[in-house]
C-alpha cells in the first residue's frame, strides 16, 4: 500500500516548515504529498467548505517547488490545479520546470473547479469550463512533446516549441478529480488516474 499525505501547502503547512513536514513524510516512507488549490475564496463560505477565515492556501506549484528542493524520492502532487482559471501554454512550462527540477517525481491532478466568487476574481468563465480544461490538458501533452501547432476550439498556438520537457516522455501522470459522474467519464477518457477528495 502507497500512503500519501494532503495538505503540504494549507494551513499550517503554508509556511518555510513544510518542508521539515515533508522531509519527515519522506523519511518515514510516504508515497506522496499533495497540495490543493485555491486562489481565492469566498468570504461566505459554502457550508461544506469549513475553514477557518485565515486559512491560508500557497500556491501549490510554488510550495512544490519548495519541496523538491527539501526532498529526493517522495512523489510530489497537485491535488488539484483549477484548470479553467489557467492558461494551458503558461501552466505547461510551469509543470516541465517543476518536473524538471524535481527529477521525474511530479504527478498532476486537475480539476475544473466549482466556486462561483473564485471564478470571478480569476476572470474564468464557469459556462464550457469542462471543454476548456479537457483542451487545456491537450495542448500542455502537445507542448511535451514538441508538437510546434495546435489549433483547438478554445486554444492555438503557431511554430513554437517550449523548454525544458518534463523528465517522462509525454509528461507527468495526469490525474482529474471530480465528484459527478461527468468528472468520473472525464478522468477515464482523459487522465491516468482519477483524484478522489473527502
Amino acid at each position: 500500500m502507497r500512503l500519501g499525505f494532503f495538505g503540504a501547502n494549507v494551513g499550517p503547512m503554508a509556511t518555510p516548515e513544510a518542508g521539515d513536514v515533508c522531509a519527515y513524510a519522506e523519511e518515514l516512507g510516504y508515497h506522496s504529498m499533495w497540495t490543493g488549490e485555491h486562489m481565492v475564496l469566498p468570504v461566505n463560505r459554502p457550508d461544506y467548505l469549513r475553514i477557518p477565515a485565515d486559512w491560508a492556501f500557497a500556491d501549490p506549484l510554488v510550495m512544490l517547488g519548495f519541496l523538491a528542493a527539501r526532498t529526493s524520492r517522495i512523489e510530489l502532487c497537485t491535488g488539484v490545479l483549477l484548470l479553467p482559471q489557467r492558461h494551458p501554454v503558461h501552466l505547461a512550462k510551469e509543470l516541465a520546470t517543476l518536473d524538471v527540477l524535481c527529477g521525474g517525481r511530479l504527478r498532476v491532478g486537475v480539476g475544473v473547479g466549482h466556486l462561483e466568487a473564485e471564478m470571478d476574481a480569476m476572470d474564468a468563465v464557469p459556462e464550457g469550463r469542462q471543454a476548456r480544461a479537457i483542451e487545456s490538458l491537450a495542448v500542455m501533452r502537445a507542448l511535451w512533446v514538441r508538437e510546434v501547432d495546435f489549433r483547438g476550439e478554445h486554444y492555438s498556438y503557431t511554430g513554437v516549441d517550449a523548454y525544458p520537457l518534463p523528465v517522462r516522455a509525454g509528461g507527468p501522470p495526469i490525474v482529474m478529480g471530480g465528484w459527478t459522474k461527468a468528472a468520473l467519464r472525464r478522468a477515464a477518457h482523459h487522465a491516468q488516474g482519477w483524484y478522489g477528495f473527502g
